[in-house]
């Protein structure tokens, strides 16, 4: 079979490509482009948004790639501290900082805190992660309390639907890294792709109804 393309597309805007392992052969590319909305779920669906992402894996022939294992990874990078307010001339509850962007504290992503790891000195690994996946995506083993890790299968389509899912509360206020990786006919390729976790636009667009994280859940202190 023909070396293979890997595609994760969320919707249409900004591309960028991957760089295979350069001993693995033919070169594999994973594309990723932005552009989202978010699906909301729980109860009176404030709990919860699911952000939807697909993959698809051809063949450099333009044939698709069924059964090809995907590696999802999705890890908090950064969180923010602040509040809302609303925004006469824009009319939405924008996010005000008093802090932030602060680094993830555990900087070797074991979910353990290590000397040296508390920056703020309150005795936890900061932000943790708040996002995880939903959809036909298997959580592995090797997720902790600062990453997720999952593994997603191709359908005939070569297409793999699966959401990144998180509180409501979280959104405006963290940023994540999503990770994509699948090795193919001994090609092998990855991207990232770090993004603030967005909200529903309803959800901020009235003004006598502030939203779930008006406070942001990090808190509003002045420092990290």
């Amino acid at each position: 079979m023909a070396g293979a393309v890997v595609s994760v597309v969320l919707g249409a805007g900004l591309t960028g490509c991957g760089d295979a392992d350069e001993s693995s052969g033919d070169p594999a590319y994973i594309v990723m482009s932005g552009g989202t909305h978010v699906v909301k779920e729980g109860s009176e669906g404030n709990l919860r948004y699911k952000d939807p992402w697909t993959v698809l894996v051809t063949s450099t022939d333009g044939q698709p790639v069924e059964g090809a294992v995907i590696n999802l990874r999705v890890v908090t990078t950064s969180y923010t501290k602040g509040v809302r307010e609303w925004d006469t001339e824009k009319e939405f509850w924008k996010i005000e900082p008093t802090a932030g962007p602060c680094a993830n504290e555990d900087r070797n992503l074991n979910g353990t805190l290590d000397s040296g790891e508390d920056a703020n000195g309150n005795g936890v690994l900061d932000p943790r992660n708040v996002a995880t996946f939903s959809g036909n995506v298997e959580t592995t083993e090797e997720s902790n309390d600062s990453v997720t890790v999952g593994r997603i299968t191709t359908d005939e389509r070569g297409y793999a639907d699966f959401f990144v899912v998180y509180g409501t509360e979280f959104g405006h206020w963290a940023t994540v890294s999503l990770t994509a990786e699948t090795q193919t006919t001994g090609t092998e390729g990855s991207q990232s792709r770090a993004f603030g976790l967005p909200v529903a636009q309803e959800d901020v667009e009235k003004q006598d109804e502030p939203p779930v994280g008006e406070i942001s859940p990090f808190g509003d202190g002045a420092s990290c």
